[in-house]
């Protein structure tokens, strides 16, 4: 905090004019990774003292830190995502502008980043589909996911207290779903879907997303 009240000082004195004190330049805060070496209570209020800077400096981060992007002030902000191919490509993520009403969120980001599929970004994707299909019991859903093309590629057994139920197929969403959220599943627990299964689900509801809000 003593750093940054000395870095506000001194950005004030450069934002001087030399010959009209009622005109200011131009002042830009670059800054890589600031998070280093800082606690996640630190990282929290660094980032919030650097959003009071910028109500009058402009200032660019560069970060991994998920206590940065998880900050509700990202909906206020510019956000660029850099994922290195064959050459740099750039995806900007702003409010209204990813997969999600509530973008950016931290496992959107990594998707997209480090094309690293997460259980959150698959938790959210499945249930912002159930609300604006408004299928809420899975065989409901099941089926709205049959008529945009999804086929019952994998099956599921259902188990209760330990006792064995019905045998279903299933999309491959709802499996990864069920997967999820029944680790308790002794049935099931040997198997097991793969990360390539895990991208392919999430790019398949990222593509049903994309086709009902266009």
């Amino acid at each position: 905090s003593i750093a940054l009240a000395l870095l506000q000082v001194y950005a004030e004195e450069l934002v001087k004019h030399p010959d009209d004190e009622n005109l200011r330049k131009p002042f830009f805060l670059f800054i890589d990774e600031p998070e280093l070496c800082l606690h996640p209570l630190g990282q929290k209020n660094l980032l919030n003292a650097l959003f009071e800077l910028s109500r009058v400096n402009q200032i660019f981060l560069a970060t991994h830190s998920p206590y940065f992007l998880i900050s509700e002030h990202l909906r206020k902000v510019g956000l660029f995502v850099f994922k290195k191919t064959d050459d740099v490509e750039i995806i900007k993520l702003t409010t209204g502008g990813g997969a999600l009403p509530w973008s950016p969120t931290w496992g959107e980001v990594n998707y997209y980043a480090f094309n690293l599929p997460t259980v959150e970004f698959h938790n959210e994707l499945y249930g912002f589909l159930q609300e604006i299909s408004e299928k809420w019991t899975l065989p409901e859903f099941d089926r709205f996911l049959h008529d945009r093309g999804l086929e019952n590629s994998k099956t599921w057994t259902r188990e209760n207290r330990g006792v064995v139920g019905q045998t279903f197929d299933v999309p491959l969403p709802t499996f990864i779903r069920n997967k999820i959220h029944h680790p308790e599943n002794v049935t099931m627990q040997e198997v097991r879907y793969s990360d390539e299964e895990f991208r392919t689900s999430i790019q398949l509801m990222i593509s049903i997303i994309q086709d009902m809000t266009i």
